[in-house]
């Protein structure tokens, strides 16, 4: 899973943001689908040759208009669940949606730069949790502090805004895909130009099967689909 992985490997930005992209686009499709997942974080995210999908759904929720606010509090897992989804009572229904989603892969897209969680939680206390993102998120430049990884103002900037306490004022995920982090990732011109070469050819084949046969590169291939979806 995303967890082993990024432990074990040495990531550049660049790889992160591959990464990122497939996830920014499976949640726009799950949330497209009127599903909200309610537990994102790196073990749940399967990761092979390069093509990442989300997974378990055991505690995922259909939403529609009548209840699209109203779920079970504390589902999730501390750390990577939303504030407005912490909540001091067992079973309190909380107010909450799609904006949770993009707290927890928030959460998740700093992980992959540091190896690590943003907060030091060692208690399940809601109330304390929720006061402990504020403090954290307060310090601004210093929340970065300590990342082995190159970090680009973007990257900054979208983990900050996708971590608003305020789901309200929180990015959206339709947002997130038009952000100079994710809109203006690009590989190097050679690599684009086969990108292109090989789009042109998979207009010509019959299935995605087929073009992957033709295709074996996982991590190209893999552009390519998102340059084609």
């Amino acid at each position: 899973d995303l967890d082993d992985y990024v432990s074990q490997q040495s990531l550049k930005e660049n790889d992160i943001q591959n990464l990122f992209i497939q996830m920014v686009k499976g949640l726009s499709y799950l949330h497209s689908e009127k599903i909200l997942h309610r537990d994102i974080k790196p073990p749940n995210f399967l990761l092979k040759n390069g093509i990442i999908k989300l997974a378990d759904y055991g505690i995922s929720k259909e939403i529609n208009k009548e209840d699209i606010t109203k779920n079970t509090a504390n589902v999730g897992t501390p750390g990577y669940a939303a504030p407005e989804v912490l909540v001091d009572k067992v079973n309190e229904i909380g107010h909450y949606s799609y904006p949770a989603d993009i707290f927890s892969l928030g959460v998740t897209l700093y992980y992959m730069y540091a190896k690590g969680s943003p907060w030091n939680i060692e208690f399940y206390i809601p109330t304390s949790i929720k006061n402990h993102y504020s403090e954290r998120l307060s310090m601004k430049e210093k929340f970065f502090d300590g990342i082995p990884v190159k970090m680009s103002e973007e990257a900054k900037d979208l983990i900050l805004r996708m971590l608003c306490q305020d789901k309200t004022k929180r990015i959206t995920i339709s947002e997130i895909e038009s952000h100079p982090y994710v809109k203006f990732f690009k590989f190097n011109e050679a690599f684009e130009k086969k990108i292109e070469e090989i789009g042109v050819l998979h207009k010509n084949m019959k299935s995605i099967y087929e073009f992957h046969q033709f295709c074996p590169d996982a991590v190209l291939f893999n552009q390519v689909m998102l340059l084609l979806c």
